[in-house]
C-alpha cells in the first residue's frame, strides 16, 4: 500500500488500526540511510526491538515480586496493587524514629499561581528543609529533592515517602542520585506522612492559604526554613515527655549526623 501511494487514514481503514499506529510504524521501522520503508527491513528492526524490550528486568525484589503474584491471584487490579505496595514494604525501623536519614516530602500549591513550595522533612529530628517551584513538575520537584538530599551524607538519606502525585514520577532518578529508597503511601492515606502534614502546619502560619509563591523569595523561604529548624519542638500529644525534650529539629540532627559520621 505504501508503494502504491495510498494514504496513512487508508490504510488504517483497511488495517483496523489507528492512522497514528501506522504513521508511527513507518516512522519508527524505516531505513535510517535511504528514508523509504521496507517491509523485511522493518520486520528484523521490530523484532530486534522486542527482543530487546523482552530482557529488561521487572520486579528485580523477590519479595516485591511474590507480593505482586499473590496479590493478582486474589483478583486485585495493577492499580490496587501498586497503590498499596509503597508503604506496605517501608521498614519498621522508620515507625520508630530511632535513626536519622527517613524524610518525608510533599508539595504546597498556590491557587494563584503555577508555583508550588516542597517541604521535605526528617522524621527523627523533625528538620525540614524548603524549596520554591516554578512549577509542579516531575523534573522539577526530584531536581529540588536531590538538591535537598544531596546535602547530606549518605547515612542520613535511607528512605522517603511520598504521596501518589504526578510530581513523584521521576522517584526513580531521586533514588539513582541520591541512594534512597522511596515509598510511596496508599491513596488518600495523608496520615502515612504524618510528620510532613503536621510539617505543612507549620508552614502555613508563614504562607498562609492564598498566598501567591510566585512573588515569595528564595530568601524568604530560607528564613521560614531556618526559623523552623530553630524552633523548640512541643508537639507530640501521644509522648509523655514533649516531642524533642524542647530540642530545636537542628540541634537533634547535628548530633544523629555527627554520630553517624
Amino acid at each position: 500500500m505504501r508503494r502504491d501511494g495510498r494514504s496513512i487514514r487508508e490504510m488504517g481503514r483497511v488495517l483496523g488500526r489507528s492512522p497514528s499506529t501506522i504513521s508511527r510504524e513507518l516512522r519508527r521501522n524505516r531505513s535510517p540511510v535511504h528514508h523509504s520503508y521496507i517491509d523485511h527491513r522493518a520486520q528484523v528492526r521490530a523484532d530486534k526491538r522486542r527482543s530487546k524490550a523482552s530482557r529488561r528486568m521487572r520486579l528485580k525484589n523477590d519479595k516485591i515480586r511474590d507480593y505482586v503474584v499473590s496479590k493478582l491471584n486474589q483478583d486485585w487490579s495493577p492499580e490496587q496493587i501498586a497503590g498499596r505496595i509503597g508503604i506496605e514494604h517501608r521498614p519498621s525501623e522508620v515507625e520508630t524514629r530511632a535513626r536519622f536519614g527517613d524524610w518525608e516530602a510533599d508539595t504546597l500549591i498556590s491557587r494563584r499561581s503555577r508555583a508550588a513550595i516542597l517541604t521535605m522533612v526528617e522524621r527523627s529530628s523533625r528538620l525540614v528543609q524548603v524549596e520554591r517551584l516554578d512549577a509542579r513538575t516531575a523534573s522539577l520537584t526530584s531536581q529540588a529533592m536531590i538538591n535537598c538530599l544531596i546535602r547530606f551524607p549518605k547515612d542520613a538519606r535511607r528512605t522517603l515517602t511520598l504521596d501518589n502525585g504526578p510530581e513523584n514520577a521521576e522517584h526513580e532518578v531521586i533514588s539513582k542520585e541520591t541512594d534512597i529508597r522511596c515509598f510511596f503511601c496508599e491513596p488518600y492515606s495523608s496520615w502515612q506522612r504524618g510528620t510532613n502534614e503536621h510539617t505543612n502546619g507549620l508552614v502555613r502560619q508563614y504562607l498562609p492559604k492564598k498566598t501567591d509563591f510566585a512573588i515569595i523569595s528564595s530568601e524568604e523561604i530560607k528564613l521560614i526554613e531556618s526559623r523552623l529548624n530553630n524552633r523548640p519542638r512541643t508537639e507530640g500529644r501521644r509522648m509523655r515527655s514533649k516531642c524533642l525534650d524542647y530540642k530545636t529539629p537542628l540541634e537533634v540532627a547535628n548530633l544523629c549526623v555527627a554520630l553517624q559520621r
